[in-house]
């Protein structure tokens, strides 16, 4: 019975802080498109935790908003991804990958960030993403200056994303990513990654 209580009490906690719905209205929202600007084609990943995304855009909603106009506003059929990195605003840093795919090696290694959100857009050539789908093991322990941590898991337990330029990846941290693995052949990418703050 106590335990129950305490489960009932956490509940009604956490419903009462600022910002919560549930986890099948963050879907109906993320669905609904309220977060984007008018013109912006992409989506997130089918898969993107919605609860999260959500809370986040809540809680730092003018750097979101910051973000989606930029990717709207961008011709990436003609972006420079010389310019290596760039503050989009505070907030937010775009980097640029002109990397190609890899092999996937024979021990996954996944990474994890503490600080920021990923927002991953793969508009040129086509590479898959892993993500654990079981139990993971930490490999190097986090790095503070680099916002960084490894992990690995069993090879058959991986869920792959496939990128299309019709969609962006949003990793959270908790979020294991394993990006730039070949699709078929190893190819060319053109890449930028959003480094989006992280708000308690």
């Amino acid at each position: 019975m106590l335990t129950a209580a305490l489960l009932l009490m956490t509940a009604l906690v956490t419903k009462a802080q600022p910002g919560y719905i549930s986890s099948g209205e963050a879907n109906g929202w993320v669905n609904s498109r309220m977060w984007a600007p008018e013109g912006l084609a992409v989506s997130p990943q089918d898969e993107v935790n919605a609860d999260e995304f959500y809370l986040q855009y809540q809680k730092n909603k003018a750097v979101w908003d910051a973000v989606f106009a930029y990717m709207r506003d961008t011709d990436f059929n003609t972006f420079d991804l010389s310019v290596g990195q760039v503050e989009i605003v505070p907030g937010c840093i775009l980097k640029t990958s002109t990397s190609s795919t890899r092999e996937e090696a024979e021990t996954p290694r996944f990474e994890n960030h503490h600080r920021v959100i990923d927002l991953q857009y793969t508009f040129g050539g086509v590479e898959r993403i892993g993500v654990p789908t079981g139990e993971t093991t930490l490999t190097v322990p986090y790095d503070a200056a680099k916002d960084v941590e490894f992990y690995t898991c069993q090879k058959r337990e991986i869920f792959y994303y496939t990128t299309s330029p019709a969609t962006f990846y949003l990793f959270f941290p908790g979020d294991l990513h394993m990006p730039t693995l070949k699709a078929g052949e190893i190819q060319p990418l053109r890449k930028v990654t959003f480094k989006i703050d992280y708000v308690e």
